[in-house]
């Protein structure tokens, strides 16, 4: 199963890729499987720009998961990752939501993410609760991750 990885919001996405790519990489089960996606530069631009990352998510999904929502409690900025699976919905995660999860909420949302990288997200999950929500963008349906209720 294949995921394509971008970041939403930031001015400096392709430099927030590349920190997340070095991150990645640093687990065993990720090397190899972690790719970057260019585009073709601007006309007023030199060399590609870096889009986003695709990786192979099968069969190392629970590492994926886990080292995503690790980065993504690191990071101070206020960035989007948005995954988006070869089949399945698209899900958007906020950095400043998940660092305010607590464990279970961190747990849940690591074991969501898991499925979606592994494609066999639960059927009827409606993901309301501890940090993702179903919502719709563009017609396509997405999940974003969110505050847990109080």
């Amino acid at each position: 199963m294949g995921l394509v990885v971008t970041i939403d919001g930031a001015e400096a996405a392709a430099d927030e890729l590349r920190s997340l790519r070095g991150w990645l990489l640093g687990e065993d089960e990720l090397r190899g499987r972690v790719r970057t996606r260019e585009t073709p530069p601007a006309a007023d631009r030199l060399g590609p720009v870096l889009d986003g990352l695709a990786i192979v998510a099968d069969p190392v999904a629970a590492v994926l998961s886990a080292s995503l929502v690790a980065w993504l409690r690191t990071r101070v900025s206020d960035i989007r990752v948005v995954l988006t699976p070869e089949h399945g919905p698209t899900v958007e995660i906020a950095a400043t939501r998940v660092r305010g999860l607590d464990a279970e909420g961190v747990a849940e949302l690591t074991e969501r993410l898991t499925h979606l990288a592994a494609g066999d997200a639960p059927a009827g999950d409606t993901g309301a609760h501890h940090g993702v929500s179903d919502r719709h963008t563009a017609g396509r349906r997405s999940r974003t991750a969110r505050e847990p209720d109080a």
